[in-house]
């Protein structure tokens, strides 16, 4: 219906929330910009959808960009929710909606919210292996030193597994001091040897 946004029914924050994970928040937020813009120019939609897109879309790119581990997608999901249900509120009082359909427009934000959670850590993975990209999730999920690599490394060469624990505590307090991505130095530390196995 024409009181409905596009952009509340599409999950546009789900690709700004990929984006800021994969990439960077700047990056989730052209995103978000560029999806809000198709979506209007190839339907003819007012300007209020573009507004929500672009506001859930940067909403979800800053909630994402804090997550730290897989399960936090689903909380920032719950809290963009939260966030569209408020920026559809808005919306609603200024197009002046009547009270039965400014209900749905509140219950589709939130909705889109949820939904922009759930398809952010589905599609995660799947953008993680077609990019090859050093996500957080994927390096922490590299430093497990329970992999079987590891295991082997103990236990083939011990004296090349100490040096790399070794090594990775330099790394990561260099990092850490001059601001660099310290887990990146960890899993890079963690597998610079690892050729001496053999």
């Amino acid at each position: 219906p024409s009181w409905l946004p596009l952009t509340i029914a599409v999950p546009v924050g789900a690709g700004s929330m990929v984006a800021a994970v994969v990439v960077s928040a700047p990056a989730a937020v052209i995103v978000a910009l560029v999806a809000s813009l198709a979506l209007i120019l190839l339907s003819g939609l007012p300007s209020t959808a573009f507004v929500f897109g672009i506001l859930a879309g940067a909403a979800g790119a800053a909630m994402a960009v804090r997550a730290a581990r897989r399960i936090d997608l689903v909380k920032a999901g719950l809290q963009l929710s939260i966030v569209d249900a408020l920026i559809a509120a808005a919306i609603g009082l200024l197009a002046n909606l009547e009270p039965a359909r400014f209900a749905a427009l509140i219950g589709w934000g939130a909705a889109n919210g949820f939904l922009c959670g759930i398809l952010a850590l589905g599609f995660l993975p799947i953008v993680e292996h077609l990019l090859n990209a050093p996500t957080r999730f994927r390096l922490m999920e590299l430093s497990d030193l329970n992999a079987p690599i590891f295991r082997r490394m103990l236990a083939r060469a011990p004296g090349t597994y100490t040096h790399s624990i070794a090594v990775v505590n330099l790394a990561e307090s260099a990092c850490e001091a001059i601001g660099a991505n310290a887990l990146l130095a960890r899993v890079s530390a963690y597998y610079h040897d690892i050729g001496k196995i053999e």
